[in-house]
């Protein structure tokens, strides 16, 4: 499909993809990533506070980060 053209039948198009259709998008004749559906597979995420943990302590409180890297943009 070539963008210029589907792009009034989009939702067409993505009617198309979610029945399991693979769609090809063109840009000025050049391939782009194709349209495929999602799978039904969900990610899970690990949770913030997990993330939080294992992340190193801050130096600095970040008002102190912005101001010292504004600070240095300027002079």
């Amino acid at each position: 499909m070539e963008t210029s053209h589907e792009r009034d039948r989009l939702f067409q198009v993505l009617d198309r993809v979610r029945a399991g259709e693979v769609v090809l998008v063109l840009r000025r004749g050049k391939p782009r990533p194709p349209l495929v559906k999602p799978s039904a597979q969900r990610f899970a995420f690990r949770s913030r506070q997990g993330l939080r943990a294992e992340l190193p302590a801050m130096r600095l409180k970040s008002g102190e980060t912005v101001r010292d890297l504004r600070n240095a943009e300027r002079f």
